[in-house]
């Protein structure tokens, strides 16, 4: 079997210039923008992006382990085949875990 953990977040850099000229946005809030595009691979991936101006590295950090947190534990690399995008905002530093995950999960609903 498998261990997804390690490959639900890595591209190439031809992978992600393919994956932002194929994607269409599926959520657009003051918090975060999220885009999808046709997997290419038998699982998803998803691609965080996170400006300097949310917040110093910890805070990014912090907000990169709970958007994979989400993606790992909700299973979303087998039940997707697309992989997402994930453009945070300086706005999303004020969610909890909890609404970054209903967030995520309600952009996914439109997708599948």
């Amino acid at each position: 079997m498998v261990n997804y953990a390690g490959l639900i977040s890595k591209f190439t850099k031809k992978e992600i210039d393919q994956l932002f000229e194929t994607s269409h946005r599926i959520l657009h809030s003051e918090q975060v923008t999220i885009l999808a595009a046709p997997s290419p691979k038998e699982y998803a991936r998803i691609l965080i992006i996170i400006p300097r101006k949310v917040g110093n590295s910890v805070k990014r950090h912090l907000l990169r382990r709970r958007i994979k947190s989400v993606f790992y534990q909700e299973q979303l690399y087998q039940k997707l085949n697309h992989d997402l995008v994930f453009i945070a905002r300086k706005a999303i530093t004020k969610l909890s875990f909890q609404e970054i995950k209903d967030l995520i999960l309600k952009a996914v609903h439109s997708i599948t």
